[in-house]
């Protein structure tokens, strides 16, 4: 029975849909702002779990609104969803961890620009999933709003524990923002394509109107935009960045190239490119961060080791990855008649 109850919370704050794409990614941006501000660790780690204790709570916030608005229409188009039990607690419980919220802000903030981020995520979640706003329906203006709160604002939300919001920081910031927010909207038209299906039997979505092709060319102008904007944030960060980045594209399209040559899969490539960036940013910019920050001091191997604990998909990647490859080669060598069997 506890198990059920368990099992229900957890698809109730669908845990899966943002452990690694929103806890992961923020982290990742966390981390890149202690190496750019060269903050000490015995700093950076007082600073975390408060960062990581307010993404848990806008994200729990986030998809229990969604649950609580989106029900009739999931149990409509027979999506698997939990069951949401009493409203009335439900909101009570959202109320309070965002009361618990704005106390740690206001409480370790000197800065009124981190509650007004911090607000102005929430009012976005608000206009863009309640009634009477409920602008998700509306065709475009869910594309702005689902692009600014998922990610964007709260990215800038982090960045305000670090600098202030002065004339000298508006580049950097202005490069972020739009690195975040293309992506956003990268991201978005990517779930509608994916949901399309469910999407059809209540409300048609700009997917609908133009089509597959069309969205799918839209995507590959927003993946090269997004790509500029992520290089020129590096720029502003340090050129080890943009060279692992350069360095990890050109490894993943390759191993896809050689999978899809392989399998003769060749939609692969089309279909999985626009979540290339997203791997990059939530399974390996995480790990490189903290290790360049390592090399700087030796104490960010701590939290280098428990991220990797917390998010193993980096390792889980990297194992698969070298056993493709060992695969490869052993058939390679076979055809070529220079092995006649292997080991395993």
């Amino acid at each position: 029975m506890r198990i059920k109850k368990v099992n229900n919370l957890l698809l109730l704050i669908r845990t899966k849909q943002w452990w690694h794409a929103v806890l992961a990614f923020l982290l990742g941006l966390t981390y890149i702002f202690i190496y750019k501000f060269q903050i000490q660790f015995d700093k950076a780690i007082k600073i975390l779990p408060i960062i990581i204790f307010l993404v848990l709570f806008t994200a729990i916030t986030g998809y229990l609104i969604n649950n609580l608005t989106d029900y009739d229409e999931d149990i409509h188009v027979k999506k698997k969803i939990a069951n949401i039990g009493k409203r009335k607690s439900l909101i009570i419980f959202i109320i309070i961890i965002n009361l618990i919220a704005i106390y740690i802000i206001i409480g370790k903030q000197n800065t009124l620009w981190s509650l007004f981020l911090y607000l102005l995520q929430f009012l976005l979640f608000i206009l863009y999933s309640v009634k009477p706003f409920r602008l998700k329906k509306h065709r475009y203006l869910s594309i702005l709003l689902d692009s600014l709160y998922n990610s964007t604002v709260f990215s800038i939300f982090i960045l305000s524990f670090f600098i202030p919001f002065n004339s000298s920081n508006f580049t950097f910031i202005s490069i972020l923002f739009l690195y975040l927010w293309i992506r956003g909207i990268k991201n978005y038209l990517s779930h509608l394509i994916d949901d399309r299906k469910y999407d059809i039997k209540i409300n048609k979505t700009i997917v609908h109107v133009y089509g597959l092709k069309k969205i799918f060319r839209f995507i590959i102008i927003l993946f090269v935009i997004e790509f500029f904007f992520v290089i020129s944030f590096f720029y502003t960060i340090s050129k080890h960045f943009i060279l692992f980045l350069i360095g990890f594209i050109v490894i993943y399209f390759f191993r896809n190239i050689v999978y899809a040559l392989y399998k003769k899969q060749f939609k692969r490539l089309i279909i999985y490119f626009r979540y290339v960036l997203n791997d990059f940013y939530e399974n390996w910019l995480p790990i490189f961060t903290l290790i360049m920050l390592s090399l700087h001091e030796v104490k960010y191997i701590i939290l280098l080791v428990v991220h990797l604990i917390v998010f193993p998909n980096t390792i889980l990647q990297l194992t698969e990855f070298l056993a493709f490859f060992y695969v490869q080669i052993v058939n390679l060598l076979r055809k070529s008649k220079i092995i006649v069997k292997t080991p395993f």
